[in-house]
C-alpha cells in the first residue's frame, strides 16, 4: 500500500543522504592534499604477493609508458614518467576506498587539482578502458599509452609468478587483462603489435623472459 511505499523510500533516502554524505566528506578531505602525499602512501600498499607495492607497480608502468610513447611519437618524457607514476594515487584516497568505482574518475580530480592539463586528466580517467562487455575506449594517445602499460604489467607480472587463469574464473582480471590490451591495439593502434609491445618490456625484471614471452603470446593469440 501507499503508506508501506512511502516508508520504503524515506528509507532508501536516509541511506542515499548518509552515503553521499561520506562522499562529500571524503571528497573534502582529498581534493587538497598534495600528490607526493599520495605517492608515499603507495609504498605502503601491497599490489600482490612478490610483485611488490602499488608504488612499484607505478614505477614499472611509468618506464612501460616512456617507452611506448615513441611508438606514438610523443617524446615528452618527463609527461610520460608523470603519467605512470602517478596513475594510481587515487587508490589510497579516502573516496576510492569507499567507492571503488570511481577510481580513474577521482584520479581525475586530483591532478586537475594539480594544474595537469586537460589531456592528463582525461588519460588517467580512461585508464581502465575498455571495461568488460562495454567497448569505450581512450580518447586520446596518452589514454591508450596508459592502458597498454596496465595491462602488459599485469599480464607480464602474473604470468611470471604462474598465475596464468583456469578454468572460467579470472579472480585477478588477467583475462580482462588480456581482453583490454587486444582491443586498445586493435581499435586504436593497430600499427602496434604483440612482438612490439613485449620488446619494449623489462626483461631484467623476468627470471626466463623467452618463455614468459611465448606463454603470454599464446595467451593472448587465442583471445583473437
Amino acid at each position: 500500500n501507499k503508506n508501506s511505499d512511502k516508508i520504503i523510500l524515506q528509507g532508501y533516502e536516509r541511506v542515499l543522504k548518509a552515503r553521499l554524505s561520506d562522499a562529500l566528506f571524503f571528497w573534502k578531505t582529498d581534493i587538497n592534499k598534495n600528490l607526493d602525499n599520495y605517492l608515499d602512501k603507495l609504498k605502503t600498499m601491497v599490489f600482490y604477493e612478490n610483485l611488490g607495492s602499488i608504488y612499484d607497480r607505478s614505477l614499472r608502468i611509468s618506464k612501460m609508458c616512456k617507452k611506448l610513447g615513441t611508438l606514438f611519437f610523443i617524446n615528452e618524457n618527463s609527461k610520460l614518467k608523470a603519467l605512470g607514476l602517478y596513475s594510481k594515487l587515487d587508490l589510497c584516497s579516502n573516496l576510492v576506498f569507499e567507492f571503488p568505482e570511481l577510481q580513474g574518475v577521482m584520479l581525475k580530480f586530483l591532478v586537475r587539482n594539480n594544474d595537469y592539463d586537460t589531456e592528463m586528466q582525461k588519460a588517467f580517467e580512461d585508464q581502465y578502458k575498455p571495461l568488460g562487455l562495454n567497448k569505450e575506449m581512450p580518447l586520446n594517445n596518452l589514454g591508450c599509452i596508459l592502458s597498454i602499460s596496465n595491462n602488459v604489467d599485469t599480464l607480464t607480472n602474473f604470468f611470471s609468478i604462474g598465475l596464468q587463469p583456469t578454468g572460467s574464473r579470472d579472480p585477478l582480471g588477467i583475462r580482462r587483462a588480456a581482453n583490454s590490451l587486444i582491443n586498445v591495439m586493435w581499435n586504436k593502434c593497430d600499427n602496434l603489435s604483440f612482438r612490439n609491445i613485449f620488446y619494449l618490456v623489462d626483461k631484467n625484471n623476468f627470471k626466463s623472459f623467452d618463455t614468459l614471452k611465448s606463454n603470454l603470446n599464446s595467451f593472448l593469440i587465442e583471445r583473437l
